[in-house]
């Protein structure tokens, strides 16, 4: 099999000196989120996967001066191999993207988004050509391979046009090995992706819950779905660290002062969360906020703001008079009001107020009686703890409404000690933690020949929560590996990851300068906000990224070597391998961690240095080592044939399961 070239070893089908407005291609690595040109000749697009999976390559369009009305499609593509039966990946399972840089730019608070990220699915009608006379346009092919594909090598073509340069093709050959992936319901590794109604209907200026908006949430729950995040929440409370302006039952005011539920617009999300991201595992019901914690003491002045707006200084000094202001006072939520037809955020008791049950508690049966019938009662949890947390009386009071349902936790340190069961109870020995993004407390793995660790199999739900926007500026080489970086240490994956919390809201200059979050200081998270993002806005609705499309990858990658981690950790199953399938494939799992550590800049010095480091060692002393061989890393892993070691892993996959009768 050819393997898809990186950067530095890329095709260009024409030389360079061509007359002004021919387009010309060449084939670039999808890690190279620049406009690099690469000079060496490949000969076609060539990508590597597996059934049940998508998988992208990339061609960069150049020519000389701005380019207008492009166009690009892909050919049905046809297997290769004499005496088969003639077999198609049809071309309505392959998709061209073409990537642009985000408007107005992302500010460095948010990691600084650089380079070709957005994927939009129509091309602009015009790209104009850069400082040096020449526009390149990248255009992303992702083959969604089909579950009953068979394996083999199957070619076809990608052509090109444009506004005064004819069609130039380039061969593409899509390599599928012979494994399955598991649909992305029933992934092994751990991923939270969330999904974030309030901005699409800020970025497109629509109104909450018009058709319009439920066809863009809709269209996020879809591109959020690949990843296998299956954890979504449902405000019930206005006002949250997340950007919820409304809650998702409407509180309907009576004339006699009580007030009916309405569930119409949370019964609505929950269909088009099944609908388009699949059976959520966790369905988590915002009930808690920062701005609910008492103060230790009344403050003897109004904090006054400080700093320029945006600054840290400027949000923490607003975040402290928010919180001021706030001080003793209940939760918001969204009331209805049936005569004059509003919607307005109206303040309820404290949950330590003996009034909060008789309003709550009613509420609270609706909810149930609704996701019973919808089957997912057993996914439920109550949101959110974080640095801060609910005071004894308010767990006891969520405790006994919910009927003692567990939290979700997003902080810096978990709350249970390491190892220990969930269900003693760490908030006051009353309330349990059911699943955790912890931005502290990890532990990698550099060489697994010092020992090797299973993440995924960890019966505790902890997962990896990257602050500071990590998934928005750190390489692509980086951000593919995340996952697999934490399942092989110990964490059962990736959480608290931005799906469409992009900055979408602009200053005069056109500048990206808010989020929805912002809008809330009152509900500020510190370093624990939601910091990145992996969706996108296009012209009519959202879009993937380039992020989104290699941490997906990734994921893939993880379910491999999870299929064959689970039979080579199982005595029974092991045996059935054999002694040198089983040594094989212990060896291909090895050599592919190092990797994974090589492309962040890892040496052999570290690898002699290191086995499992926790978050201490790894972010103050390697982390900041690695910072001066990052990129060197990075460009290893460019030239290192990447694509045919997640080819090896996926036949490798593929072989074991035969092995063992599967």
């Amino acid at each position: 099999m050819a393997a898809l070239v990186a950067a530095s070893a890329g095709f260009c089908q024409e030389p360079t000196r061509t007359p002004s407005g021919r387009i010309t291609l060449c084939v670039a690595d999808i890690h190279d989120n620049t406009y690099t040109v690469p000079a060496e000749n490949s000969g076609r697009l060539s990508i590597f996967g597996c059934r049940n999976g998508s998988f992208s390559g990339k061609v960069l369009a150049v020519c000389d001066g701005s380019v207008r009305a492009l166009s690009a499609s892909v050919t049905d593509l046809v297997l290769e191999g004499p005496g088969r039966q003639t077999v198609f990946i049809k071309k309505e399972n392959i998709s061209v993207r073409y990537a642009v840089e985000w408007d107005g730019g992302i500010p460095q608070k948010w990691g600084g988004i650089k380079g070709p990220d957005i994927l939009l699915e129509s091309p602009l009608p015009e790209f104009p050509a850069s400082a040096d006379g020449k526009a390149v346009v990248p255009v992303w092919v992702t083959v969604r391979v089909p579950k009953d594909a068979p394996a083999g090598v199957y070619a076809g073509h990608l052509a090109v046009a444009a506004e005064g340069s004819p069609p130039v093709t380039v061969p593409v050959a899509v390599s599928v090995s012979d494994w399955t992936l598991p649909d992305p319901q029933d992934y092994r590794v751990w991923i939270e992706v969330i999904q974030q109604p309030d901005t699409l209907a800020a970025e497109y200026g629509l109104p909450l819950w018009s058709e319009r908006h439920w066809q863009m949430i809709g269209k996020s729950l879809r591109l959020i779905s690949a990843t296998g995040s299956r954890v979504v929440y449902i405000p019930l409370i206005c006002r949250t660290n997340y950007g919820n302006e409304q809650s998702m039952v409407r509180w309907v005011k009576r004339s006699d002062g009580t007030y009916a539920y309405d569930y119409s617009v949370m019964e609505r999300y929950l269909d088009c969360v099944t609908a388009n991201l699949g059976t959520p595992k966790i369905v988590a019901f915002i009930v808690w906020e920062n701005h609910l914690a008492l103060p230790k003491q009344p403050a003897a002045s109004p904090v006054e703001i400080k700093g320029a707006p945006g600054s840290w200084e400027w949000r923490e000094t607003t975040f402290a008079r928010a919180l001021q202001e706030r001080a003793g006072k209940g939760p918001f939520v969204t009331v209805y009001d049936p005569e004059t037809k509003t919607v307005d955020p109206v303040i309820l008791p404290r949950y330590d107020d003996p009034a909060a049950k008789d309003l709550w508690k009613p509420l609270w049966e609706g909810v149930r009686k609704r996701m019973s019938a919808a089957g997912l009662e057993k996914a439920m949890m109550l949101a959110q703890v974080s640095d801060k947390r609910p005071a004894k009386e308010e767990v006891a009071f969520w405790n006994e409404i919910s009927g003692g349902l567990p939290w979700v936790s997003c902080s810096h340190n978990p709350i249970w000690p390491p190892g220990s069961a969930q269900a003693t109870g760490h908030l006051y020995g009353i309330g349990t933690v059911g699943y955790a993004a912890v931005a502290l407390s990890h532990f990698f793995n550099l060489n697994p020949e010092k020992g090797r660790y299973y993440g995924w199999q960890d019966p505790l739900l902890r997962v990896q929560y990257w602050r500071f926007g990590w998934f928005n500026s750190n390489p692509l080489s980086t951000i593919r590996h995340e996952a697999e970086a934490n399942i092989t240490g110990m964490q059962r994956g990736v959480g608290h990851i931005g799906g469409d919390f992009w900055p979408c809201f602009k200053n005069a200059a056109g500048k990206r300068t808010g989020t929805v979050t912002d809008r809330f200081p009152e509900s500020y998270w510190h370093s624990l906000d939601v910091g990145s993002w992996l969706l996108a806005p296009g012209p009519d609705g959202p879009v993937a990224t380039a992020r989104l499309e290699v941490f997906r990858e990734g994921v893939q990658e993880c379910e491999a070597r999870i299929a064959v981690e689970r039979v080579l950790t199982d005595a029974d199953l092991r045996a059935k391998l054999g002694g040198e399938l089983a040594a094989r494939a212990q060896s291909l799992l090895d050599e592919r961690l190092k990797s994974i550590w090589k492309s962040r800049g890892a040496g052999d010095a570290d690898f002699e240095k290191y086995g499992l480091v926790d978050y201490r060692t790894y972010g103050y002393d390697i982390a900041e080592a690695w910072k001066k061989t990052r990129q060197e890393g990075h460009s290893w892993f460019l030239a290192s044939e990447w694509d045919r070691r997640a080819a090896a892993l996926f036949s490798l996959a593929g072989e074991v399961e035969k092995a063992i009768g599967r």
